[in-house]
């Protein structure tokens, strides 16, 4: 694994001459000062005012951070982070304030009934701008103190080959320049990584060569080859993480992993400076320090893969492969299941206990008063913070006749699982009288949530399914708008307890669709009104999570039995 150096360090033409031999051998290299030239290193830094230059330049676009939940330690699994909607000029503002306050609480210059009034009104500015932050949440700050908060910008995109027109922060490409290197390279993506102050990153590899550079501060970067894996314990292929390693990186278990002993020892450490770069190639383990403010441009680009079969490469490209083909597969499932509902669609629209919308709205609405009336005067409304913007926003009688047939196949659902639920009313559930009208609840009452998580992958019989599958993302939403509003106890039932694998999957499908038609306010917005019926959003994340990745260990064991002729009780490559 080396002897923690080994990584060369280039200097002006030494760059041009040996990086396509390192490209092509997958070798890491610092480039000293190979950013002297950009315009970025003068007017991003930020002890000559180069963060409101970057405000200037960007300051009213809006972006996502990241919250760390172990203090400045920003893992890169969804079960490590929350993400936070503000402007880029509101994160600017939260470094000025903070580095203004440190400033007048340090300097012996003012006298000190000076700085404590000094640091009193930045203290205040900061405050208010972190309260600002954490209204634009998604929900899940708002448990925090707000001076807690620590945020991180991971990956906003500058530019983005697969997204046509502008991106996040396009206007920065202004202050930037492709290094020579790439030139003729076909550039994926370019992304912006900015830190308020001393921080660490996850360990991890990516699926693309990358050219870290440093415009401002310093990061230490370790680094582990491909072949380092077996002392880093990946996590499961079939996670949503599978390029993370699973070791705690700030208080390390040994007795769980033993042999990441051998990965200390055997790091490669580098340490970048503003105008510093780093290729790090594909596949290659990296975690990262941050040191102070720190503002880092980095480039990804598809490495030629195939010529590294053979190498010690192996095991990641095994990785790799497995993991295409679970891609491949778990898109198969999706195709199969969404065709075997949306096919049988004509007949659940037409089916007589739906016969008509007015009929339908009565029948919900009366659901509406009888249940989640009584819900809200049992729980009280605190829990439902967003209750009365969301009641103004989101009623039944706006809804297509399509939409509130599956509001309906939603809401029936839920009081289904609520009636085999433990501790339920023992009436039985197989039929209820809502207004008069009769209508079928199908339930099974020997089926538990384990059975639950682990049954196979049947859309056709999944009500929730069929109703994922058959609507659009945006009508979707309007039907979860309404849930939140009318029907908040289904809902929670609903994700909390009902959502089967597949179900998970196919709602958070139609989640990624909606987020790339709307704008970040928007969707900030709904998502908030979502997350206010459940008294823990981290709560129904990791159930999301859970599911999906219990989705995906079903695809794997389909790709592991198919290819490999394997069967497996867990599937965990």
């Amino acid at each position: 694994m080396g002897d923690g150096g080994g990584v060369s360090r280039l200097r002006g033409t030494e760059v041009d001459v040996q990086f396509g031999a390192l490209e092509a051998g997958n070798f890491p290299a610092v480039m000293v000062g190979a950013l002297e030239t950009w315009p970025a290193i003068s007017r991003w830094n930020p002890e000559n005012g180069g963060l409101k230059h970057l405000k200037h330049l960007a300051g009213d676009t809006h972006i996502q951070a990241i919250t760390s939940k172990s203090g400045s330690v920003f893992y890169g699994h969804i079960k490590g982070h929350d993400r936070v909607s503000l402007k880029f000029g509101s994160f600017i503002d939260l470094i000025l304030s903070e580095s203004k306050m440190e400033k007048a609480v340090a300097s012996e210059m003012l006298p000190q009934s000076a700085a404590k009034r000094s640091s009193n009104e930045d203290v205040h500015s900061l405050e208010f701008t972190k309260r600002e932050c954490a209204t634009t949440t998604d929900g899940l700050a708002d448990s925090r103190k707000a001076h807690e908060m620590e945020l991180y910008l991971a990956q906003v995109p500058i530019y983005s080959k697969e997204q046509e027109g502008e991106t996040m922060l396009s206007p920065l490409m202004q202050d930037i320049e492709l290094p020579s290197v790439l030139e003729g390279k076909d550039v994926w993506n370019i992304n912006l990584w900015m830190s308020m102050k001393s921080s660490r990153s996850s360990t991890h590899y990516d699926p693309y060569h990358n050219i870290l550079c440093v415009v401002a501060g310093e990061k230490k970067v370790s680094l582990w080859p491909p072949s380092a894996a077996p002392y880093l314990y990946p996590l499961p292929i079939h996670g949503e993480a599978s390029n993370h390693s699973g070791v705690d990186m700030v208080v390390p278990n040994y007795n769980m992993h033993p042999l990441f002993k051998k990965a200390v020892q055997g790091a490669k450490v580098v340490t970048l400076r503003a105008g510093d770069a780093l290729f790090i190639p594909e596949g290659w383990y990296h975690q990262v320090n941050n040191t102070g403010v720190t503002i880092a441009v980095n480039f990804w680009w598809p490495s030629k893969i195939s010529l590294l079969l053979g190498s010690p490469m192996d095991g990641y490209i095994l990785r790799r492969v497995i993991s295409s083909l679970l891609d491949r597969e778990k898109k198969r499932i999706l195709e199969d299941g969404i065709d075997l509902c949306t096919d049988r669609r004509g007949a659940h629209v037409t089916d007589s206990t739906c016969h008509s919308s007015k009929n339908t709205i009565k029948v919900i609405e009366n659901l509406a008063e009888q249940h989640c009336t009584q819900d809200l005067k049992d729980e009280g409304p605190r829990r439902y913070r967003n209750y009365n913007v969301g009641k103004q926003q989101a009623k039944v009688e706006d809804l297509t006749d399509e939409e509130t047939f599956h509001l309906r196949t939603l809401v029936t659902s839920a009081l289904g699982e609520m009636k085999t639920s433990p501790g339920a009313d023992t009436k039985s559930a197989r039929e209820q009288k809502v207004g008069g009208q009769s209508f079928q609840i199908e339930v099974d009452r020997n089926e538990g949530q384990a059975n639950k998580q682990q049954r196979p992958v049947e859309f056709q019989d999944d009500p929730l399914c069929r109703v994922f599958a058959n609507l659009e993302a945006l009508s979707l939403q309007r039907v979860l708008l309404v849930m939140a509003t009318q029907f908040p106890r289904s809902l929670r039932v609903l994700i909390m307890d009902a959502l089967s694998p597949a179900a998970a999957e196919l709602l958070t499908m139609k989640f990624e669709e909606l987020d790339s038609y709307l704008e970040v306010p928007l969707q900030a917005k709904f998502y908030e009104q979502f997350y206010s019926v459940f008294e823990s959003p981290e709560a129904v994340m990791a159930i999301l999570l859970e599911r999906k990745e219990a989705f995906a260990a079903q695809a794997l064991q389909n790709v592991l039995s198919q290819f490999l002729g394997l069967s497996c009780g867990t599937a965990g490559a």
